[in-house]
C-alpha cells in the first residue's frame, strides 16, 4: 500500500445517509436516495466536482433523527433533511465554501 501524500483538493464532501440498519426507521430510505440525488444534481450546478462532492453513506447511527447529511471538514452534522430544508443545506454549503 502507498501512502497518498496530496491530500485532496475537496473544499466540502458531503455524506448523505443511505443505508438505515435500524429497521424500524427504514421509511426514509427512498427519500434518503432522493436527497441524495438532488443535492448531488444541484451542487454540480454551482461547484467543480474537485470542489464539493455528495456521496451516500451506510447507515450513521443516527435513523431516529431522520435522514442525516454529514459535511466535512468541518464534521457538522445535518438531521431531519428535507425538501423544505434542502434550500438552506445548499446556502450553507454556497456560503461556506
Amino acid at each position: 500500500m502507498k501512502e497518498n501524500k496530496e491530500a485532496p483538493r475537496l473544499k466540502k464532501h458531503i455524506f448523505v445517509c443511505t443505508r438505515c440498519t435500524n429497521y424500524k426507521q427504514a421509511d426514509n430510505q427512498p427519500y434518503a436516495e432522493e436527497l441524495r440525488t438532488e443535492l448531488y444534481e444541484e451542487l454540480s450546478t454551482k461547484f467543480d466536482r474537485a470542489e464539493v462532492k455528495v456521496t451516500k453513506s451506510g447507515c450513521l447511527g443516527q435513523c431516529k433523527e431522520g435522514v442525516n447529511v454529514v459535511c466535512y471538514p468541518e464534521a457538522k452534522w445535518f438531521k431531519n433533511m428535507s425538501k423544505e430544508t434542502i434550500r438552506d443545506f445548499i446556502q450553507y454549503i454556497k456560503t461556506s465554501t
